[in-house]
């Protein structure tokens, strides 16, 4: 694992959080791709037996963050934490689901938990 100056990957956790601002905007997280390396892989469980993983920059625009994202337009994710570790280059970022739909009482709705992304930073800001 490479190791990168912090200031460099908290450069790029910067980027990475304005991207996702934007795409919460906008309601199109296709453009999250110019985050990732063009070998990069993004993968999750869908429970104890069922796996995605999209390989390449390509698969993860179309497929991680496009098909999986469209119609959830109006959802926030606000990151909680995050964690840098700049002696491997890597980067745990924990992260809550927020829809912007009400309820009665004007508390919103939430998935329960917290999601967390682990990201291998590759430099370039990716």
């Amino acid at each position: 694992m490479a190791a990168y100056p912090r200031e460099e990957l908290e450069a790029m956790v910067e980027h990475w959080l304005e991207v996702n601002r934007r795409a919460e905007a906008t309601g199109d997280w296709r453009g999250m791709a110019e985050c990732y390396t063009e070998d990069a892989t993004y993968g999750w469980n869908y429970g104890p037996e069922v796996n995605f993983m999209a390989v390449g920059r390509d698969q993860i625009r179309d497929w991680a963050i496009g098909l999986e994202m469209d119609g959830l337009d109006g959802w926030t994710y606000p990151y909680e934490q995050v964690l840098i570790d700049e002696k491997i280059g890597q980067v745990i970022g924990l992260w809550r689901q927020v829809a912007d739909a009400e309820r009665s009482d004007g508390s919103t709705y939430e998935i329960a938990g917290i999601g967390g992304s682990w990201f291998r930073y590759g430099g370039n800001m990716q």
